[in-house]
């Protein structure tokens, strides 16, 4: 920001993100508007643009614009955008299609908080938690965690701020480095619909000339930090699922990111309850918050334990040594724990397909940060698969995995398969 502006605030919500993406040109380009107040409430305001290369700081105007007082300033603000995208600003949520040569509407994540979570995972920042963090606070009392060791690790983990860190550093999209801050999940279904056209194109044997352009109005929708290199076309199926593949990953950690906020608030509430109260019962345990937002019973399968827990163990185990390959160093998998997952739905789900006999258990390799989202009954419509090069879980231990095993129905097969599952 000028330096002139410092200290002051943005006015209302009138902040604007814009870009512009033509391979052609090898344009990848971004604005930042926004009007700026100095001074309170009565004080002066000011426009500021802030202009560049996607991935870059942008440059600064040298001289400021205004001060105007709200009218004249909230005038100048929709001229000038105008100007650059052909639109008005109030047609800025319902996704005009951006104007050949103009740029488009950036919509960016309006929850602060979820905000702040998706940026600090892009660049290992930490996000600072306001319960009884106030000099002076009383200590709030935290009841010990309800969950068993290996259960309380596994939430944890999936919830960790670094664990988010690495899913964002996974992906081509560099919001650590973008200068326009966390995308809406508006924005992310305008890079779906742009891969959707994409799809269309190259199922019709499209022209370099098309592809361009809509490869164009996705990079435009989800910016990607390219140096000063042209953004890579996208002109393959294979190219697409790895986009697919991105987006579910961003939208998913979106999700999980407003997992954890709920979570948060909730640990907000009760240290605010317990400063007013004395009497007031210890606060949940942090993990426990976590655990409820899953909407998922996580049942820990122990050896020896008997019954079902010992029979589900057991098939895993064989499926387990029946699929296994060995690492580059000879060894074969060895596993470490398992869960029962009953989420919400799940009972409808199968006996929607319940007719079906012919069943069989598949691997589904998915990035741990996005593992919550799993739990909800969410999966994405190209899953990750595992890769000895490309662990799913960079946050786990060496060599340690986090793989969910799913029971599907299949088409008739002769082919007998290690176990089988009947739920």
């Amino acid at each position: 920001m000028h330096a002139a502006l410092h200290g002051g605030v943005v006015y209302d919500d009138w902040d604007g993100a814009l870009t512009q993406t033509e391979l052609g040109k090898n344009a990848n380009k971004f604005i930042r508007v926004q009007l700026v107040q100095l001074g309170g409430p009565s004080g002066p305001i000011y426009m500021h643009r802030r202009w560049g290369r996607v991935g870059e700081a942008g440059q600064l105007m040298k001289a400021l614009e205004g001060p105007y007082d709200a009218e004249r300033a909230i005038g100048e603000f929709q001229q000038y955008i105008k100007s650059k995208t052909g639109h008005k600003w109030e047609q800025r949520h319902g996704q005009p299609t951006a104007k050949p040569g103009k740029y488009a509407f950036l919509e960016m994540e309006e929850d602060e908080d979820v905000a702040a979570k998706q940026l600090a995972a892009a660049t290992d920042a930490q996000v600072a938690s306001p319960a009884g963090s106030a000099t002076g606070a009383r200590p709030v009392r935290t009841a010990p965690c309800s969950l068993e060791e290996p259960t309380q690790v596994l939430v944890e983990l999936i919830f960790k701020q670094e664990t988010l860190a690495g899913a964002m550093r996974e992906l081509d999209v560099d919001t650590a480095r973008l200068p326009l801050g966390a995308l809406s999940r508006a924005q992310i279904a305008r890079g779906e619909a742009a891969l959707c056209a994409l799809e269309d194109a190259i199922a019709s044997t499209a022209g370099v000339a098309q592809l361009q352009a809509l490869t164009s109005a996705f990079y435009t929708a989800i910016p990607h930090d390219c140096g000063r290199s042209k953004p890579p076309l996208l002109s393959s199926q294979e190219a697409i699922d790895r986009k697919w593949e991105m987006l579910g990953t961003l939208a998913d950690i979106d999700a999980a990111n407003r997992m954890a906020a709920d979570a948060k608030q909730q640990a907000v509430n009760a240290a605010a309850n317990a400063a007013a109260n004395a009497s007031a019962p210890p606060r949940a345990h942090p993990c426990d918050d976590c655990y409820r937002q899953l909407e998922c019973t996580l049942t820990l399968l122990a050896p020896g334990a008997g019954g079902a827990g010992a029979s589900e163990l057991n098939c895993i185990e064989t499926y387990v040594r029946a699929t296994a390959e060995r690492s580059s160093n000879g060894q074969l998998p060895k596993l470490l724990h398992a869960w029962r997952a009953d989420r919400r739905g799940d009972d409808e789900r199968f006996a929607a397909h319940g007719h079906l006999a012919n069943r069989r258990l598949l691997w589904h390799g998915t990035n741990v940060a996005v593992v919550a989202v799993r739990a909800r009954a969410h999966f994405p419509r190209f899953p990750r698969r595992p890769s000895p090069t490309r662990p799913c879980c960079p946050h786990l231990p060496p060599l340690t995995l986090l793989l969910l095993l799913l029971p599907a129905p299949a088409a008739p097969t002769s082919r007998p398969s290690p176990c089988s599952s009947s739920s």
